[in-house]
């Protein structure tokens, strides 16, 4: 993806049926190492609930709620 890119862009990347998704979750790949794993950063409140106006940053790992 390019900088700045929104998230709609990165969904549509995966797949033609993602950019349809109604929310995501988003957590930074460092933070992810940091963490110890998803399930982790997720019990620790790391994770970003973000809707489809989130512009992507570099090292965002994204899981799209469909």
């Amino acid at each position: 993806l390019k900088k700045g890119s929104s998230i709609l862009e990165a969904a549509e990347k995966i797949h033609s049926d993602f950019k349809k998704f109604i929310k995501a979750e988003v957590l930074n790949f460092e933070t992810f190492l940091k963490e110890g794993g998803w399930e982790k950063a997720k019990k620790e409140g790391k994770i970003k609930i973000v809707g489809k106006d989130y512009q992507v940053e570099d090292g965002d790992i994204i899981e799209f709620k469909i």
